[in-house]
């Protein structure tokens, strides 16, 4: 029996041609599957890493907002008592300033008795003369 050899014809050669072409797609095409899928494994790991150090940020920001809420009531509390110092400041500067007044009223009365003290003893000396020089 006598072998026939296949030849080779164009239609053939494309068709190998083709298939090879195919096959070369499928393999770059399986290629890029596993570097895709490679790449998405990758950045969940580093999407998870972010949302891990977000979480402790979140919390660090949230133990400063308790912080800073606590800094503003204390600032509220001293915010009032400093407006109850101011009222007792000026409550006493008024009444300093009417101590004030008062003392130097005092002082002239003082000053108004020692004179008129220092008068009638003059006066008294005054009469004791003039009685001694009518007798």
């Amino acid at each position: 029996m006598a072998t026939r050899k296949r030849s080779s014809t164009p239609k053939n050669e494309a068709l190998h041609y083709t298939n090879v072409l195919l096959e070369e797609v499928r393999s770059q095409y399986k290629v890029m599957i596993e570097a895709l899928t490679s790449w998405k494994e990758e950045s969940d790991r580093r999407f998870d890493a972010i949302d891990r150090r977000f979480d402790g940020v979140d919390k660090r920001f949230d133990t400063i907002e308790k912080r800073l809420d606590s800094i503003e009531k204390r600032l509220d509390r001293v915010e009032q008592r400093i407006e109850l110092l101011e009222a007792a400041v000026m409550h006493h500067s008024k009444e300093i300033r009417q101590l004030q007044e008062d003392v130097r009223r005092l002082r002239a009365d003082m000053e108004a008795r020692d004179n008129q003290a220092r008068i009638a003893a003059l006066e008294e000396r005054v009469e004791r003369l003039e009685q001694k020089l009518a007798s």
